[in-house]
């Protein structure tokens, strides 16, 4: 722009011509400027809009994702839950099944052992 407008008032030969063409050049530019200076504007606030946008979509996004992920904890949990009280369940009807069937060898070994000791006695006698 300087070298510009040197030229510019070398062609007039330094006179009041070359003043006012210097300041019309400067005028010139100036608009230039501010037409570019609005145009950056617009762009930086377009592209400040999409930025807050793509921020609303992502945050969306992710808020979205943590609901999926919460749902999805509290599906395995309520999994595990309704496991361990099957679990449970078949853990103490095992035990009493065992129970019974001692109880049930018990008798039967009290009752193999009194057939044996009244067959020694009658051996004996």
């Amino acid at each position: 722009l300087a070298r510009e407008l040197v030229e510019v008032r070398e062609a007039h030969g330094g006179t009041v011509d070359s003043v006012a063409a210097v300041d019309k050049r400067l005028v010139e530019v100036a608009k230039q400027v501010t037409a570019q200076m609005d145009e950056f504007l617009q762009q930086l606030s377009t592209t400040k809009r999409d930025f807050a946008v793509r921020v609303a979509e992502l945050q969306g996004t992710m808020d979205g994702s943590l609901r999926d992920l919460a749902d999805s904890e509290q599906a395995s949990r309520e999994t595990i839950e309704r496991r361990t009280v099957r679990l449970e369940e078949k853990l103490e009807k095992t035990g009493a099944d065992l129970q019974h069937r001692l109880l049930e060898c018990s008798k039967t070994s009290q009752g193999a052992v009194a057939a044996l000791e009244k067959a020694s006695a009658e051996a004996r006698e």
